[in-house]
């Protein structure tokens, strides 16, 4: 072999070390579950069954969290953003059904072809349709035509507040609040930034380096995190019943405990002897 193939050799060695090696570093790659988190540190359940402890990437946009709440789980300070059908005053004509839940990132302002996905206001769903935003809640009339029924609007804004009965509050701007209502069937899609939505059971993926031979200490270059089940939905209360349905029940209870020893009673008679009729008397 010559010398010029034997660097290629080392030089091709050398490379897929560098690949899969940083320095002293491992490149490593752990899928499993969530366990817990506190402050930068993140308990990972993998799917070897080993416990990882995952040190998490300081900047928030490197720790995505995905997934699918109801519409309890939705909070004061939560972005939003929807489309819906609303009249010249602002007032929604029918239940909002679908929404995305998303962290905004003020390190990068968006282009303006972004603007309706991430800056809060209030933009027609079609160009030139209903008038423009600025006819919405009472525009000036001389900039803007007056609109005509219903139309549809995208709404980007903060969740200012949740009624008990679905009445939600989004704040598109100073002092102007969009208020929609939603219903049991209302569903959030999550796109969000940070641990802190995460629960126990959550799928995990991390990327990241760890130090030979300690492979279950990670430092995360990114995490993604998806939620395993459908959050904030509340759970059905017990409907209370009235003193008619309970004593009710607790004369069923009682007749079906009283029922087995009748019966009980019943086959004893059933079982004993029947009497010999007396004998008639010898005719004398």
């Amino acid at each position: 072999m010559s010398h010029i193939s034997r660097l290629l050799i080392i030089a091709l060695f050398t490379q897929v070390a560098v690949a899969t090696t940083w320095g002293q570093n491992q490149l490593i790659s752990v899928e499993g579950q969530f366990v817990g988190v506190r402050g930068q540190l993140m308990q990972v359940k993998g799917s070897d069954a080993q416990m990882y402890l995952v040190l998490l990437p300081k900047e928030p946009n490197k720790i995505q969290y995905s997934g699918t709440a109801a519409a309890g789980w939705l909070r004061p300070g939560v972005f939003v953003r929807f489309s819906g059908m609303f009249d010249d005053r602002g007032v929604g004509q029918e239940p909002i059904l679908e929404m995305e839940a998303f962290t905004p990132n003020p390190r990068r302002p968006p282009r303006p072809d972004q603007l309706a996905d991430v800056t809060p206001g209030i933009y027609p769903a079609e160009a030139g349709g209903g008038g423009g935003a600025a006819a919405l809640f009472g525009g000036e009339a001389k900039v803007q035509p007056k609109q005509v029924g219903p139309s549809k609007y995208r709404i980007v804004g903060r969740v200012a507040g949740l009624g008990r009965k679905g009445e939600l509050g989004v704040m598109t701007g100073p002092r102007q609040i969009v208020q929609v209502q939603l219903t049991e069937e209302t569903r959030i899609k999550l796109e969000m930034e940070g641990a802190q939505f995460a629960m126990p059971g959550d799928r995990v993926v991390v990327e990241g380096y760890a130090n030979p031979p300690t492979l279950t200490n990670v430092t995360a270059n990114s995490v993604q995190i998806e939620a395993a089940e459908l959050l904030g939905q509340v759970a059905a209360k017990p409907v209370r019943k009235t003193a008619k349905q309970r004593r009710e029940e607790a004369a069923a209870k009682k007749a079906e405990a009283d029922k087995p020893a009748a019966e009980m009673e019943a086959d004893e008679n059933e079982a004993a002897p029947a009497e010999a009729p007396a004998e008639a008397d010898d005719a004398e």
